[in-house]
């Protein structure tokens, strides 16, 4: 039964294919046969100018209604390309789709999913990414310094197959940074979120290394303008701490053992102990820092330099435009 609702699909393109066709074809019949009113929308992030002039023959040549292309000035990750298109939508749902792991088979059963209710749905496969032993000791690490700084705390990294609903999309780009909110967005109470567990047909495994998780775990921590200072202040809070014990670790050294060379030990002590310290510090003002500059800086998050749309469309009355203008 199709749905009153109007469907948005972002389908991102990371990759050169020679099946972009085949792929647009089945979509576009999965889209009819879900809904009488819906759109396609194609962002090429792969930073290719022959995917970019396919796309662009596509939409001239393969007779899909409403398929619409936002080609990105340079490659990003795809959560970022995800959202470049998530803004550029209109329906009342938009799924995100990525044709190198993603299912295309389960799509309009995310629908109908969502169109029963929920809000968000993650479509989480059988065969979960592996994490490397160095990836697990990093997420770990991040993930205790947040439970000692900012109250105990659950974090789980949700698939990037997912549908949003317009009114959790409206939600994400009322914050200052949508951005960031997208990419780290859980399971909100605010919303009904339902997990969607499914066999995946292609075995398809991602690995997560150690520079994975750095990346992950710097910009979960910096994501919160609270959290980087207020390890600052623990950091800087230790160091007085540990400066009061050794002053009491110097005076009872002097007292209790003479045979130690003068000053030797004690200084030694506690210049490579401070200067651990200064580091530790160092390191997340700096990572505090470049992250706030990232945020601060003019330039958004991701440019669009081409935009292709197909000849017709069912999508100017959601659009306000008037075509006999």
């Amino acid at each position: 039964m199709k749905t009153k609702h109007f469907l948005s699909l972002v389908c991102i393109i990371n990759n050169f294919r020679e099946d972009l066709d085949i792929i647009f074809s089945k979509l576009d019949k999965i889209l009819k046969a879900s809904s009488e009113l819906s759109e396609i929308i194609v962002v090429d992030n792969s930073a290719n100018p022959d995917c970019s002039l396919m796309l662009k023959n596509l939409c001239a040549t393969a007779g899909i209604k409403d398929l619409n292309v936002l080609v990105l000035s340079h490659r990003v990750d795809l959560l970022s390309a995800a959202w470049a298109g998530i803004e550029n939508s209109l329906g009342d749902y938009a799924c995100i789709f990525d044709p190198d792991q993603d299912d295309i088979g389960i799509i309009s059963k995310l629908y109908s999913e969502i169109a029963s209710g929920a809000d968000i749905i993650y479509a989480s496969p059988a065969i979960s990414s592996k994490e490397s032993l160095s990836y697990r000791l990093m997420k770990s690490f991040f993930i205790l310094m947040l439970k000692i700084i900012n109250n105990p705390i659950s974090y789980k990294r949700y698939p990037e197959f997912r549908v949003l609903s317009r009114q959790v999309i409206n939600y994400i780009g009322q914050h200052p940074q949508p951005m960031i909110k997208y990419k780290f967005l859980g399971e909100d109470s605010a919303f009904e979120v339902k997990i969607f567990r499914y066999e995946p047909l292609k075995n398809i495994v991602s690995t997560k290394n150690l520079r994975n998780g750095i990346n992950d775990g710097f910009e979960l921590i910096t994501s919160s303008t609270k959290t980087p200072m207020r390890l600052v202040t623990l950091l800087s809070m230790c160091g007085a701490v540990f400066s009061l014990g050794y002053s009491a670790y110097v005076l009872v050294s002097a007292i209790s053992n003479g045979n130690i060379v003068e000053g030797w030990a004690s200084i030694s002590l506690q210049f490579s102990f401070m200067f651990f310290l200064f580091s530790i510090v160092l390191l997340i003002l700096s990572e505090y820092i470049l992250q706030m500059t990232r945020l601060s800086n003019e330039a958004p998050d991701y440019l669009i330099i081409k935009e292709y749309s197909s000849d017709t469309s069912q999508t100017y009355k959601s659009r306000n435009i008037d075509i006999n203008q």
